[in-house]
Protein backbone atom coordinates (compact mmCIF):
# COMPACT_ATOMS: atom_id res chain seq x y z
CA UNK A 1 0.00 0.00 0.00
CA UNK A 2 3.08 2.39 -0.12
CA UNK A 3 3.44 5.17 2.33
CA UNK A 4 1.54 8.30 3.30
CA UNK A 5 3.41 11.52 3.82
CA UNK A 6 1.65 12.99 7.19
CA UNK A 7 4.43 16.04 7.62
CA UNK A 8 7.31 16.88 7.44
CA UNK A 9 8.82 14.53 9.90
CA UNK A 10 5.71 12.21 9.93
CA UNK A 11 5.45 9.04 7.50
CA UNK A 12 2.55 6.88 7.77
CA UNK A 13 3.07 3.01 6.46
CA UNK A 14 0.17 1.34 4.58
CA UNK A 15 0.46 -1.50 6.36
CA UNK A 16 -2.21 -4.10 4.76
CA UNK A 17 -3.10 -4.41 8.74
CA UNK A 18 -4.58 -1.03 8.58
CA UNK A 19 -7.18 -2.30 6.21
CA UNK A 20 -8.93 0.15 3.74
CA UNK A 21 -8.92 3.45 5.80
CA UNK A 22 -9.80 6.65 4.25
CA UNK A 23 -6.46 8.39 2.55
CA UNK A 24 -7.40 11.99 2.85
CA UNK A 25 -8.79 11.82 6.12
CA UNK A 26 -6.56 9.84 8.45
CA UNK A 27 -3.41 11.53 7.89
CA UNK A 28 -5.55 14.83 8.09
CA UNK A 29 -6.73 13.79 11.80
CA UNK A 30 -3.15 12.72 12.03
CA UNK A 31 -1.49 16.32 11.12
CA UNK A 32 -4.51 17.92 13.21
CA UNK A 33 -2.83 16.48 16.27
CA UNK A 34 0.83 17.97 15.28
CA UNK A 35 -0.54 21.32 14.62
CA UNK A 36 -2.81 21.16 18.03
CA UNK A 37 0.30 20.95 20.10
CA UNK A 38 2.11 23.07 17.71
CA UNK A 39 -0.20 25.59 18.65
CA UNK A 40 -0.23 25.03 22.41
CA UNK A 41 3.30 24.70 22.77
CA UNK A 42 3.35 28.63 21.66
CA UNK A 43 5.19 27.44 18.67
CA UNK A 44 8.24 26.15 20.90
CA UNK A 45 10.78 24.11 19.05
CA UNK A 46 9.87 20.49 20.43
CA UNK A 47 10.65 17.10 19.46
CA UNK A 48 12.17 16.91 15.96
CA UNK A 49 12.37 13.48 15.32
CA UNK A 50 11.08 11.97 12.50
CA UNK A 51 8.45 9.20 12.89
CA UNK A 52 7.29 6.26 11.00
CA UNK A 53 3.83 5.07 12.01
CA UNK A 54 2.81 1.39 11.00
CA UNK A 55 1.19 -1.25 12.76
CA UNK A 56 1.40 -3.39 15.66
CA UNK A 57 -0.46 -6.07 17.11
CA UNK A 58 -1.78 -6.09 20.50
CA UNK A 59 -1.72 -2.66 21.85
CA UNK A 60 -0.13 1.28 20.60
CA UNK A 61 3.53 1.92 21.47
CA UNK A 62 6.77 3.73 20.69
CA UNK A 63 10.64 2.97 20.48
CA UNK A 64 13.40 4.87 19.52
CA UNK A 65 16.11 3.60 17.45
CA UNK A 66 18.75 5.11 15.56
CA UNK A 67 17.90 8.53 16.23
CA UNK A 68 14.00 7.37 14.89
CA UNK A 69 11.02 7.54 16.62
CA UNK A 70 8.87 4.67 15.71
CA UNK A 71 5.45 5.13 16.50
CA UNK A 72 3.08 1.38 16.23
CA UNK A 73 -0.86 1.45 15.83
CA UNK A 74 -3.42 -1.07 16.40
CA UNK A 75 -6.30 0.29 14.66
CA UNK A 76 -8.43 -0.83 11.73
CA UNK A 77 -10.32 1.12 8.62
CA UNK A 78 -12.10 4.47 9.35
CA UNK A 79 -12.11 4.31 12.80
CA UNK A 80 -11.11 7.74 12.83
CA UNK A 81 -11.62 8.45 16.59
CA UNK A 82 -9.27 5.11 17.31
CA UNK A 83 -6.54 6.46 14.93
CA UNK A 84 -6.63 9.87 17.31
CA UNK A 85 -6.79 8.31 20.30
CA UNK A 86 -4.16 6.31 19.98
CA UNK A 87 -2.16 8.26 17.67
CA UNK A 88 -2.29 11.49 20.24
CA UNK A 89 -0.96 8.98 23.32
CA UNK A 90 2.14 8.30 21.71
CA UNK A 91 2.58 11.59 19.72
CA UNK A 92 2.82 12.88 23.11
CA UNK A 93 5.60 10.36 24.13
CA UNK A 94 7.75 11.66 20.56
CA UNK A 95 6.99 15.13 22.01
CA UNK A 96 8.37 14.29 25.66
CA UNK A 97 11.49 12.55 23.85
CA UNK A 98 12.15 10.62 27.00
CA UNK A 99 13.96 7.02 26.66
CA UNK A 100 10.74 5.08 25.18
CA UNK A 101 11.97 1.76 26.33
CA UNK A 102 9.11 1.04 28.47
CA UNK A 103 10.17 1.17 31.99
CA UNK A 104 8.07 2.47 34.62
CA UNK A 105 9.48 4.38 37.76
CA UNK A 106 9.96 7.63 39.03
CA UNK A 107 7.43 9.67 37.48
CA UNK A 108 6.75 7.59 34.20
CA UNK A 109 2.45 7.22 35.51
CA UNK A 110 2.56 11.40 35.11
CA UNK A 111 3.89 10.70 31.53
CA UNK A 112 1.25 8.13 31.02
CA UNK A 113 -1.29 10.45 32.44
CA UNK A 114 -0.52 13.42 30.83
CA UNK A 115 -0.29 10.64 27.48
CA UNK A 116 -3.45 9.90 28.27
CA UNK A 117 -5.07 13.58 28.77
CA UNK A 118 -3.14 13.94 25.30
CA UNK A 119 -6.17 11.64 23.94
CA UNK A 120 -8.92 13.56 25.45
CA UNK A 121 -7.39 16.84 24.58
CA UNK A 122 -7.17 15.97 21.33
CA UNK A 123 -10.19 14.13 20.86
CA UNK A 124 -11.96 17.21 22.21
CA UNK A 125 -10.36 19.21 19.17
CA UNK A 126 -11.49 16.71 16.96
CA UNK A 127 -14.68 17.00 17.78
CA UNK A 128 -14.55 21.00 17.32
CA UNK A 129 -13.01 20.68 13.63
CA UNK A 130 -15.47 17.89 12.56
CA UNK A 131 -18.83 20.58 13.68
CA UNK A 132 -17.21 22.91 11.75
CA UNK A 133 -16.04 21.14 9.32
CA UNK A 134 -17.80 21.88 5.31
CA UNK A 135 -17.66 18.22 4.39
CA UNK A 136 -20.76 16.52 5.68
CA UNK A 137 -19.66 13.15 6.39
CA UNK A 138 -17.06 14.65 8.78
CA UNK A 139 -19.95 17.06 10.43
CA UNK A 140 -22.16 13.98 10.79
CA UNK A 141 -19.39 12.51 12.81
CA UNK A 142 -18.77 15.32 15.43
CA UNK A 143 -21.51 13.53 17.91
CA UNK A 144 -19.76 10.60 17.72
CA UNK A 145 -16.40 11.95 18.71
CA UNK A 146 -17.97 13.59 21.81
CA UNK A 147 -19.94 10.21 22.54
CA UNK A 148 -16.58 8.96 22.52
CA UNK A 149 -14.75 11.87 24.57
CA UNK A 150 -17.75 11.63 27.28
CA UNK A 151 -16.73 7.30 27.68
CA UNK A 152 -13.23 8.68 28.21
CA UNK A 153 -14.21 11.24 30.73
CA UNK A 154 -16.21 9.17 32.70
CA UNK A 155 -13.47 7.21 34.23
CA UNK A 156 -12.98 10.46 36.30
CA UNK A 157 -13.06 9.30 40.25
CA UNK A 158 -16.06 7.63 41.11
CA UNK A 159 -16.93 9.45 43.93
CA UNK A 160 -17.24 13.31 43.17
CA UNK A 161 -16.50 14.55 46.58
CA UNK A 162 -12.85 13.02 46.38
CA UNK A 163 -10.21 15.61 44.98
CA UNK A 164 -7.46 14.74 42.65
CA UNK A 165 -4.96 15.00 45.62
CA UNK A 166 -7.02 12.72 47.52
CA UNK A 167 -7.22 10.36 44.60
CA UNK A 168 -3.35 10.12 43.74
CA UNK A 169 -3.34 9.40 47.55
CA UNK A 170 -5.44 6.80 47.34
CA UNK A 171 -3.45 5.75 44.12
CA UNK A 172 0.10 5.51 45.67
CA UNK A 173 0.46 2.41 46.05
CA UNK A 174 -0.24 1.25 42.42
CA UNK A 175 1.27 4.47 40.59
CA UNK A 176 4.78 3.14 43.05
CA UNK A 177 4.67 -0.25 41.04
CA UNK A 178 6.89 -0.90 38.07
CA UNK A 179 3.48 -1.96 36.17
CA UNK A 180 0.96 -0.29 33.95
CA UNK A 181 -2.25 1.47 35.73
CA UNK A 182 -4.05 2.51 32.32
CA UNK A 183 -7.35 3.18 34.67
CA UNK A 184 -5.13 5.36 36.88
CA UNK A 185 -3.79 7.15 34.73
CA UNK A 186 -6.96 7.95 32.80
CA UNK A 187 -8.82 9.12 36.05
CA UNK A 188 -6.40 11.05 36.76
CA UNK A 189 -6.12 12.43 33.12
CA UNK A 190 -10.16 13.06 33.38
CA UNK A 191 -9.76 14.96 36.04
CA UNK A 192 -6.85 17.46 34.56
CA UNK A 193 -8.79 17.54 31.51
CA UNK A 194 -10.81 21.03 31.96
CA UNK A 195 -7.78 22.58 33.42
CA UNK A 196 -6.02 22.11 30.32
CA UNK A 197 -9.13 22.98 28.10
CA UNK A 198 -9.22 26.17 29.81
CA UNK A 199 -5.25 26.75 29.84
CA UNK A 200 -3.80 24.75 26.94
CA UNK A 201 -0.40 26.55 27.54
CA UNK A 202 0.05 24.05 30.42
CA UNK A 203 1.19 21.45 27.71
CA UNK A 204 4.71 23.10 27.86
CA UNK A 205 5.33 21.47 31.07
CA UNK A 206 6.43 18.43 28.91
CA UNK A 207 9.35 21.01 26.87
CA UNK A 208 10.83 19.87 30.65
CA UNK A 209 10.16 16.45 31.38
CA UNK A 210 12.74 14.56 29.20
CA UNK A 211 13.20 10.95 31.41
CA UNK A 212 10.29 11.04 33.28
CA UNK A 213 12.11 8.06 35.37
CA UNK A 214 14.55 9.97 36.76
CA UNK A 215 12.13 12.53 38.64
CA UNK A 216 11.82 10.98 42.49
CA UNK A 217 8.32 12.81 42.72
CA UNK A 218 5.92 15.08 41.73
CA UNK A 219 7.19 18.59 43.98
CA UNK A 220 10.24 17.93 42.75
CA UNK A 221 8.96 17.42 38.80
CA UNK A 222 6.79 21.15 39.41
CA UNK A 223 9.82 23.09 41.33
CA UNK A 224 12.18 22.52 38.07
CA UNK A 225 9.05 23.75 35.74
CA UNK A 226 8.27 26.62 37.84
CA UNK A 227 11.81 27.91 37.06
CA UNK A 228 12.01 27.29 33.74
CA UNK A 229 8.56 28.15 32.57
CA UNK A 230 7.96 31.75 30.74
CA UNK A 231 6.20 33.81 33.53
CA UNK A 232 2.79 33.67 30.93
CA UNK A 233 1.79 30.50 31.90
CA UNK A 234 3.03 30.22 35.79
CA UNK A 235 -0.49 31.00 37.31
CA UNK A 236 -1.82 28.20 35.39
CA UNK A 237 1.07 25.77 36.55
CA UNK A 238 -0.22 26.96 40.31
CA UNK A 239 -3.51 25.90 39.52
CA UNK A 240 -2.16 22.66 38.19
CA UNK A 241 0.14 21.74 40.95
CA UNK A 242 -2.53 22.85 43.77
CA UNK A 243 -5.09 20.77 41.51
CA UNK A 244 -2.68 17.21 42.37
CA UNK A 245 -0.55 18.48 45.53
CA UNK A 246 -3.29 20.53 47.17
CA UNK A 247 -2.26 23.57 49.49
CA UNK A 248 -0.32 20.71 51.66
CA UNK A 249 2.51 20.75 49.37
CA UNK A 250 3.33 17.02 50.33
CA UNK A 251 5.57 14.48 47.62
CA UNK A 252 3.72 12.36 45.39
CA UNK A 253 6.89 10.28 44.91
CA UNK A 254 7.15 7.94 42.00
Amino acid sequence: MGIIFVSDNIILEGCPQFGDFDKQIVPFFLRMVQSNFHTWLGGEPACERFCLISYQDNYPSIFKKDGLHFIRLHTYGNYWCKWVYQFSHEYCHHLIDGECNGHIAGLKWFEETLCELSSMHNLNEMARVCAMSPMQNLTRFAPAVLDYLDDLLSVRQTTPQCTCREFLLQQKGKLAQPVYHRDVYSGIAASMFPLFVKNPCLWRIILHIGDSCRWSSLESLFSHVENVADASCRSSLLELRDLLLGSSRAPIEG
